[in-house]
């Protein structure tokens, strides 16, 4: 019944635990950049997505930590650093959906500064240079982690860096929807037209691609 009080509940909040971890930067230069942070993005609850910015030796605490399965993420790391492994206690884990719980150990991030890198220039209809046309490194392996977006410059020309070894298809959108390019079906249409690439750790790669226009980007 509305309106009247109960006596005696009770009702508690359970207080999170804490996830402690660490960064790992391979190659040249081991201390982790200062603006870099590690996102932790719930998969079945986005209200509880957390994160922190680790200390110069590369070690961090989530506090308030709610265990469940979250996509591991580094955001602000170094155009060339891409993200090797993520292990839990010693066993490797998902990226994009990691089984975290604050008792089951230590995470570790492990992360390369030998990221692949894809250069080149878009054309539009005309077959002059397009500026400001979308480009995707769209990854055979599927993980939303492994794919690598860049912008064309006034000039037509990009540089995507950062790249995971491993095979991808390269496409061009003269405009397109943010995160479009992450649904399979948006990008199956286009397929046929995409430069196929094989990446490989410190690899580079140049590529033409023709700008897919506007009005095709949901045919």
């Amino acid at each position: 019944m509305s309106g009247q009080h109960i006596d005696g509940l009770e009702y508690h909040l359970d207080a999170g635990g804490e996830l402690s971890g660490i960064v790992k930067m391979l190659g040249e230069g081991t201390a982790t950049p200062a603006s870099t942070t590690v996102a932790l993005e719930a998969v079945d609850l986005p209200s509880s997505s957390s994160g922190t910015t680790p200390a110069d030796d590369g070690s961090f605490t989530v506090k308030n930590f709610f265990a469940g399965r979250y996509r591991v993420r580094l955001n602000k790391k170094p155009a060339e650093c891409y993200v090797k492994s993520v292990k839990l206690g010693g066993r490797e884990v998902d990226l994009d959906a990691a089984d975290l719980g604050a008792a089951a150990g230590a995470l570790e991030i492990v992360v390369s500064r030998a990221g692949a890198q894809v250069d080149g220039i878009v054309l539009g209809a005309d077959d002059k240079p397009m500026a400001g046309a979308t480009v995707v490194l769209i990854p055979a392996s599927g993980r939303i982690s492994d794919y690598v977006s860049a912008t064309t410059d006034y000039d037509g020309t990009f540089n995507a860096k950062g790249a995971a070894p491993g095979k991808y298809q390269v496409l061009a959108w003269e405009e397109i929807e943010p995160g479009a390019f992450l649904d399979p079906e948006f990008v199956k249409p286009f397929e046929a037209g995409a430069e196929g690439l094989s990446l490989e750790e410190s690899g580079h790669a140049k590529v033409t691609l023709k700008a897919i226009p506007y009005s095709a980007r949901t045919l």
